[in-house]
């Protein structure tokens, strides 16, 4: 797969965000994947000799410059991803959007998150380059279930998937790491850790604060920081007039492999952060099973368990979720609590059941391995895939009784002669209605005394199928299984005629379930799907809740819909949702799109109608469209069909 991707920061600043950038793209080139990364940052690194990068610098001047260098890069790009709903998410998306290729966001907290205290000017822009970057996402990436929730204030969550940080288990296994030698940590116990920039929002001054009641007990006890940032001077002031500098280890920023064997030689690590995701660090020392006590807020809360089930959890804020607005101080108490947390975790005889539990955790949920897996279904929408099928294994159509005897003449003869038109053109022999729902082909079929075999996806479509074919005597005759339409369990040609009535649209991936009827047809496949050149289609893609009643709805519905026809005329057709859910896949295609989907190398389409032209709301109409239905595959007029029908034949027999 080809992938551009973007970030808004990268090495060599080192942070958590610019981490998971590095890993992931790594990562994806190393399963094959064509990585294309666009960042603004000047700096180089050394990792980019392996590993190119294209980096640039931000202005709001240069951001016509900029989309164009986006477009040009992106040539030929599969997929776009940007790392934070932020600056060049917005264009990325943008130039997504263009070349109507998928687009994903990854949340990292810059971007999604407000920041206070900002210009009006800059508060502005923010929240459009944000609004711009969740709106035209195809799907958004959270790496913390807390900033989900977040993002879930500005877009439906139905677009947002939680995929935390990941980390390299391999390299943070306490038995494979040799604790660090350094004078300084002689005759020291015990050694507190922090592994965080020194920005406020990390909560490193309350570590410091709270470090003159640890020494009450631990007169030996020293706090390590490794991180720096642009607090470090006043970090060092506070030290200073608490009188625990000395006890203050200062250590700055370091390479990830020097982290390793300080963490190995620490006994707690300290997160006393106001806002965090999933924090790599914190999923570092889990992988290594150290005892970790951090503030009960975001990303932190999941890491390590809503009961603290993998570590110690402290009240430092008033809030649980993400907040940049972090306060200088806490009250003498919070300081006091903290400490007495930290303490208790030090001396709890049972802590090895929390950090053994940890360990598990990163293994299982963190390595880079399981990030990686996830990331690439939610590219392919096989998460969604998995999702929506689970949706219909579950769902019941009610065809029988909304459709095919339905109280309303207009929607009534619009199934009934869409059943008709198909069980005209099914040949002779073995049949097959490939998502029969609850079998309406099968027993119209039976009916004329002719034998198929209905499968569905839906249980509870089966089991109506099954108990109607029992009542009707008629179970002989009609078979019903369940299965799935994309990957139908029966050999290459083992049905004379398969039809698919309404179904495809509903896949998610409409080609492996086209491919897959062809596939088991010996002789003919019959294919109807709804398409949209009609004004039934606009009443229901307008909003209204049907075309065979007036509704309130129904004055704004009828030319919203055929504005919304009318907009997307360049694509595939209209995506409308299904069973009140918008992300189901449910799209009415124009009908010069429906017969280029339907083309196969070893088929030819020999026949292609409308199945009706029922008008919404007019059933003194119908027997003037009954008239105009003897003319449904005349060569203009079988485009406005409410639904289209195909008919295709094999012309080579492999």
């Amino acid at each position: 797969m080809k992938i551009f991707m973007t970030s808004d920061t990268y090495l060599p600043d080192i942070g958590g965000a610019e981490i998971h950038v590095f890993e992931l793209q790594k990562h994806l080139r190393e399963q094959g994947h064509q990585i294309t990364l666009f960042v603004t940052n000047l700096k180089s690194a050394e990792q980019d000799i392996k590993y190119p990068v294209i980096r640039t610098f931000w202005s709001l001047k240069r951001a016509p410059k900029i989309i164009y260098e986006i477009w040009k890069q992106s040539k030929d790009t599969e997929t776009f991803h940007s790392h934070y709903s932020y600056k060049l998410a917005a264009l990325n998306g943008i130039v997504a959007a263009i070349k109507r290729k998928p687009f994903f966001v990854t949340l990292h907290g810059m971007g999604i998150l407000d920041h206070p205290n900002t210009p009006w000017i800059y508060d502005k822009s923010h929240r459009l380059y944000r609004w711009l970057s969740l709106h035209l996402a195809t799907s958004v990436i959270s790496t913390s279930q807390d900033l989900a929730d977040v993002c879930a204030r500005h877009i439906n969550d139905s677009k947002i998937k939680v995929v935390p940080n990941g980390i390299d288990t391999s390299l943070f296994n306490a038995n494979t790491i040799q604790p660090l030698q350094d004078q300084r940590l002689e005759n020291v116990g015990p050694l507190l850790l922090t592994i965080r920039r020194l920005v406020p929002k990390n909560g490193i001054h309350y570590a410091i604060s709270v470090l003159p009641f640890i020494l009450q007990k631990y007169p030996n006890a020293k706090l390590v920081m490794v991180g720096d940032g642009r607090m470090r001077e006043q970090l060092e002031e506070r030290a200073k007039k608490l009188g625990v500098y000395e006890a203050c280890i200062f250590m700055g920023t370091l390479p990830n492999d020097q982290v390793a064997p300080i963490a190995v030689r620490s006994d707690i690590v300290l997160f006393p952060s106001t806002a965090e995701s999933t924090s790599i660090a914190c999923a570092e020392m889990m992988s290594l099973g150290k005892k970790i006590v951090a503030s009960r807020v975001g990303g932190l809360i999941e890491l390590l368990g809503k009961n603290e089930e993998r570590g110690w959890l402290a009240k430092l804020v008033p809030w649980e979720s993400c907040n940049y607005d972090a306060p200088l101080e806490l009250s003498e108490d919070k300081y006091r609590e903290f400490a007495s947390l930290i303490l208790s975790a030090l001396e709890d005889p049972n802590s090895i059941n929390k950090t053994s539990a940890a360990r598990e955790y990163a293994v299982n949920s963190l390595d880079w391995s399981v990030v990686v897996r996830k990331t690439t279904e939610i590219y392919s929408g096989l998460s969604k895939k998995t999702e929506n099928k689970d949706f219909y294994k579950d769902h019941a159509d009610k065809i029988w009784d909304k459709r095919f005897n339905s109280p309303f003449a207009i929607r009534r003869h619009a199934h009934r002669k869409q059943y008709k038109l198909l069980l005209d053109e099914v040949l002779p022999g073995t049949i097959l209605d490939a998502g029969c729902g609850e079998g309406v082909i099968s027993m119209l079929l039976a009916a004329q005394n002719i034998a198929s075999t209905g499968v569905d996806l839906s249980e509870p479509n089966i089991k109506e199928a099954r108990e109607r074919a029992e009542n009707q005597n008629i179970s002989n005759l009609a078979r019903f299984d369940v299965a799935d339409a994309e990957s139908l369990p029966f050999a290459d040609k083992s049905f004379d005629t398969v039809i698919s009535s309404h179904v495809l649209e509903h896949l998610p991936d409409f080609d492996k379930g086209f491919k897959e009827l062809c596939r088991v047809s010996r002789k003919r496949v019959i294919v109807a799907l709804p398409t949209c050149l009609n004004l039934c289609a606009a009443a229901l893609l307008g909003g209204d809740h049907g075309y065979w009643k007036l509704s309130k709805r129904s004055l704004f519905a009828l030319p919203w819909g055929v504005i919304k026809i009318v907009g997307n005329i360049f694509g595939e057709g209209v995506q409308e949702g299904y069973a009140g859910q918008d992300d189901l896949p449910h799209i009415w295609r124009y009908p010069w799109v429906m017969r280029r989907r339907l083309r196969h190398p070893e088929f030819k389409m020999t026949k292609f109608c409308a199945s009706t032209f029922v008008l919404p709301y007019a059933e003194f109409t119908l027997s003037l469209v009954k008239k105009i239905e003897r003319h449904n595959s005349a060569p203009i007029l079988r485009n406005f069909g409410y639904g289209s029908f195909a008919v295709l034949d094999r012309v080579i027999d492999k």
